[in-house]
């Protein structure tokens, strides 16, 4: 049965004497998963839980033979590991559909070590390779989420995917952490470039992401273009250097050019600080075709950035929607939020239980429901 997990905080923090060992991208990797375990961690330690990361590095480059069994081989060497480990409970993180079989060996390892298994599904990708059927990527996935003893999901839709394949007990847990605007770290130096960029251009779009098809950097540009007819000066800083797909940034660079975009678009190589980046925008845009809960957003939205993102996975109160692969659909939303920003949601509109209690409380009950059956 899928529930949203409630977070009572009801289990005092001298009860949780467990550890979890938690294997999935940790920062620096920018945005996503890696920023939802930067703010997941640490929160977790506050509350009494002993937490070590196994940080499985999402953000190398993708494709081709030789990088899929590069990938296998580092989350075979991550499952012994985790299967070595003191910790009783190991929690994976499923960052894409490809990226769900490296956790597979993880949970498969954990659990014949009789550890506690839990397996978080973050990507909108997943989605197809759950409910899709036939191939042997789709029946190798369906039975990968059944492994775990839970299956948490970062949005509803998620959640019922795992369902419908029969997993024993799966959570329902929105990325809705509630200390999103607070910095983790100093000062952090923008490259010279980056701020040049943000001064000569108003106004300001910024993109989170990644230089592959279901990000939809094309779809952007496209929306850019429309709107420089009436806004000349609007420029685009686009953060998507992880996970680079070499075919689709060529195809992307073809696309600037015959746009004629080359001076309205930023592409830099590394920030140290996307966040601070961010906060310069004029607004945050998310033109992915699939989504899970995007991290991206809700931190933009923490900020005080106007959003405008696509009509697809999960999207918090206060976003601007489009219809998702609809450059023209995407540029009518820019120019209203250029002429004026949405008006915040209500203080109330979302009453979603922070994940970092949700999480203590699903540790605290699995690690005693193991106990139980074993004793």
């Amino acid at each position: 049965m899928i529930a949203q997990v409630s977070s009572n905080g009801a289990a005092a923090a001298s009860e949780r004497t467990y550890g979890v060992l938690m294997v999935g991208p940790y920062p620096p990797c920018i945005g996503g998963t890696s920023a939802f375990l930067g703010h997941l961690v640490p929160g977790l330690a506050e509350q009494g839980v002993e937490v070590r990361v196994i940080n499985t590095r999402a953000g190398a480059p993708t494709g081709g033979l030789v990088e899929r069994i590069r990938r296998l081989l580092l989350f075979g060497a991550v499952a012994v590991r985790a299967a070595c480990a003191s910790e009783p409970i190991v929690h994976c993180h499923a960052v894409t559909s490809s990226n769900l079989l490296g956790n597979g060996i993880v949970c498969v390892l954990a659990r014949l070590r009789r550890k506690v298994v839990i397996l978080t599904l973050h990507a909108g990708d997943l989605l197809d390779v759950l409910r899709g059927h036939g191939t042997i990527k789709h029946r190798l996935a369906r039975w990968i989420v059944r492994v775990p003893h839970v299956v948490t999901a970062v949005t509803p839709d998620l959640a019922a995917a795992a369902e419908s394949v029969n997993v024993q007990q799966v959570e329902f847990i929105a990325n809705s952490f509630h200390d999103l605007g607070a910095s983790t770290g100093g000062p952090v130096q923008t490259p010279d470039g980056v701020v040049e960029f943000q001064r000569s251009h108003r106004p300001l779009v910024v993109m989170a992401g990644a230089m592959q098809p279901i990000y939809g950097v094309d779809v952007l540009l496209g929306a850019l273009e429309r709107t420089r007819r009436t806004h000349p000066e609007v420029g685009a800083i686009i953060i998507a250097y992880k996970s680079e797909d070499p075919a689709y940034r060529e195809e992307i660079d073809g696309l600037v050019a015959s746009l004629s975009l080359e001076s309205a678009v930023l592409f830099p190589q590394y920030l140290p600080d996307v966040s601070a980046v961010v906060a310069q925008a004029d607004v945050s845009v998310r033109p992915c075709h699939q989504d899970g809960d995007s991290m991206a957003v809700r931190e933009a939205l923490a900020l005080g950035v106007p959003v405008v993102a696509s009509r697809v996975g999960f999207r918090p109160a206060g976003t601007v929607l489009f219809e998702p692969g609809d450059s023209a659909d995407l540029a009518e939303k820019l120019l209203k939020v250029f002429s004026g920003p949405p008006e915040p949601p209500p203080s109330n509109v979302n009453q979603e239980p922070d994940p970092i209690d949700a999480y203590s409380d699903l540790y605290h009950s699995a690690f005693n429901t193991k106990r139980v059956r074993e004793n």
